[in-house]
């Protein structure tokens, strides 16, 4: 029987996503559990962010996961920079193809064979865990897609009923942009699953209110027991852009927590019309501690989504 849950292993180490908190990576990367659904939340020290949840294929009985990353600045493989006069992003060793053949075949060879296979991940470079007596390759179709084919259907796979354009878009109404929509609207048809029409407004929803959570020090404590502040910022996930006053005003402005060395402390502080909550410690001895913030939406708030910030090194001399 497949195991349907979704599995988040660091350094081969297995983690309870239900019971995850906060997984530092090292250089302003860490891993939190994401606010809605089952998922996590991975922040990159570029500022870009990745969501990745689970979802299901009714047709072939198959879990699989749903990626978003937001804020990348995307100059590589298939999402790199296409210079002018070229028809494709470079390879990986960073040469060129050169403008679009005239031929079909050669297209399909410079496409299909040397682009996809020199950014193809390779079992070396990967940073996926496999299964026992499983590797890259066993995700690979050698050939695939077909040059002459007649018809699309995957090797080994059961084939599968699409459905009408108007039941698709039906399906997908919900996806406000129209780029999306249109994108849900043919995952849907071809495939006939309706539950891809979920995973866009799943992805939807963490772009529209997702929120980042940054901590600064308000200021260096320059002695031990003496006072000073720590300041959380909350922003929007996809501008990166501060909440808005009347954003706070129409979807409430909720609190945030503050945690030294991974325990919380303190009191809930509501956040300011900056989208700021600031917490006076009452005086730390000298020494190393650790120290973050959770953003908490306002009760019944389902327009903003909590965020946890990255753990930061504040030094007391």
């Amino acid at each position: 029987e497949q195991d349907t849950r979704m599995r988040l292993r660091v350094d081969g180490v297995l983690k309870d996503i239900n019971a995850l908190g906060y997984i530092d990576l090292g250089g302003g990367s860490f891993i939190s559990k994401i606010a809605v659904g089952n998922g996590i939340v991975v922040n990159f020290p570029d500022g870009s962010t990745m969501y990745v949840t689970q979802g299901w294929w009714n047709t072939h009985s198959i879990a699989y996961l749903n990626i978003n990353v937001l804020n990348t600045a995307a100059t590589e493989g298939i999402a790199g920079f296409i210079e002018p006069g070229e028809w494709l992003p470079a390879l990986a060793d960073g040469t060129y193809l050169g403008p679009k053949p005239a031929s079909l075949t050669d297209r399909y060879k410079q496409l299909n064979d040397k682009f996809s296979s020199s950014w193809r991940i390779r079992a070396a470079s990967s940073l996926f865990d496999y299964a026992p007596g499983t590797s890259t390759a066993t995700f690979t179709i050698p050939g695939w897609p077909f040059e002459h084919a007649d018809t699309c259907n995957v090797p080994a796979m059961k084939k599968v009923e699409p459905v009408k354009r108007e039941i698709a878009m039906r399906a997908c109404s919900g996806i406000a942009d129209k780029e999306n929509r249109n994108s849900c609207v043919a995952d849907v048809m071809v495939t006939g699953e309706i539950g891809f029409a979920k995973t866009y407004l799943q992805a939807q929803r963490l772009e529209q209110a997702g929120t980042k959570t940054e901590i600064y020090p308000e200021r260096k404590q320059k002695q031990e027991r003496d006072s000073t502040g720590l300041v959380a910022i909350v922003k929007r996930t996809l501008t990166n852009q501060r909440l808005s006053f009347e954003e706070k005003q129409r979807f409430g402005a909720g609190s945030v927590q503050f945690y030294l060395n991974g325990k919380p402390v303190g009191r809930l502080i509501p956040i300011d019309r900056f989208g700021r909550a600031r917490w006076m410690n009452p005086g730390l001895k000298a020494g190393e501690y650790k120290v973050s913030a959770e953003f908490i939406p306002a009760k019944g708030d389902k327009s903003n989504l909590g965020s946890r910030s990255a753990e930061i090194i504040y030094i007391v001399r």
